[in-house]
């Protein structure tokens, strides 16, 4: 019986913040706050053992799948760690062409930052 391969955005991984193997990325671009450090898994869940993206930044990321993000060096907030989690939907039809050439834009405002520490859903 076969089984399904994980991957994250740069590479096989494993536990449920990753998505099943697909060629389809969406490009994601981390504009605030400028300096912060974003970093996530790549190896195993829970290592965040990515190279760490200095923002602003650009990553591409597998669509389908969630990620566990490790924020750093928020700026205002000096030995904070974050640890958000964002989905990076499927395209279809309607935002397949778009999603192809534009960047999803990423920032994380003061309410964000705020309501991450305490643990409160921020949907957008």
């Amino acid at each position: 019986m076969g089984g399904m391969a994980y991957y994250g955005p740069n590479g096989p991984g494993n536990g449920p913040f990753y998505g099943p193997a697909s060629q389809a990325t969406s490009q994601l671009a981390f504009a605030n706050p400028e300096g912060m450090t974003v970093s996530w898994d790549v190896g195993s869940q829970g290592r965040f053992d990515s190279e760490p993206l200095v923002v602003p930044g650009r990553q591409n990321f597998p669509q389908g799948a969630m990620y566990r993000l490790k924020l750093k060096n928020i700026p205002g907030r000096e030995g904070v760690e974050l640890y958000p989690t964002i989905e990076v939907a499927p395209a279809n039809a309607r935002t397949d062409a778009y999603l192809a050439h534009t960047p999803i834009p990423i920032e994380f405002t003061e309410e964000d930052l705020t309501r991450c520490r305490a643990a409160i859903l921020s949907p957008r």
